[in-house]
Order: C-alpha cells, then sequence, then structure tokens
C-alpha cells in the first residue's frame, strides 16, 4: 500500500504532462489568449532572469556517475521552472484556467 501512495502521485504527473492543454478565459477568443500567454511568458522571462540563481558555466551531466553524456533533461535550470510558474500565475491572474485541449476531429 506504502508503494501505491508513493507512486500514485507520478502517476498522475506523468498523466498529466502526457495531455495537451490550452488555456482558457470566457468571452475571450483564442487570439486574446495567445496575446496574453506571450505577455505574460514575456514577463515571466524578464522576472526569472533576476530573481533565479544562475548555475555555474560549463555542461551538465548525468547524475549517478554516468560517464560525460550530457543529457540536459536530467538538468531543468532553474530558470526555466521559474519562468514556467511565474507565466502560469500571471495566466491565472488574468482570468484564465488552464484545461485539457480538446481534440478536433477530421
Amino acid at each position: 500500500m506504502e508503494v501505491m501512495r508513493t507512486l500514485l502521485p507520478a502517476l498522475c504527473l506523468l498523466l498529466a504532462a502526457c495531455t495537451q492543454t490550452t488555456w482558457q478565459k470566457p468571452l475571450t477568443g483564442s487570439g486574446q489568449a495567445q496575446a496574453d500567454l506571450a505577455a505574460c511568458s514575456v514577463a515571466a522571462r524578464r522576472d526569472a532572469l533576476v530573481a533565479a540563481p544562475h548555475p555555474p558555466p560549463g555542461p551538465r551531466f548525468l547524475p549517478l556517475g554516468h560517464g560525460d553524456f550530457e543529457n540536459p533533461a536530467w538538468d531543468v535550470p532553474e530558470e526555466l521552472l521559474l519562468q514556467q510558474s511565474l507565466r502560469n500565475r500571471c495566466m491565472r491572474e488574468r482570468g484564465y484556467n488552464l484545461v485539457p485541449q480538446q481534440a478536433t476531429a477530421p
């Protein structure tokens, strides 16, 4: 049972990461949503560069002694995570919600 409590949040996070989402706000078209997302992205990038600690220069390597194989997926810079968080907060403050994207019929 303990294993299930540990794996369930990870499974939910994995499934959420695979689902395509979009920002929606009542009475707002996709053009306005894209403009607001662009504005929030610019502000988040600016604020994250100021707030986040900068990593040391040079390549980042796989953890646990995997040799000299560089893999940026293993080490997402804190600034990118902070940018995403700031962008999401900005969009929510503007009244948007992140919802699963509807599949379009051919």
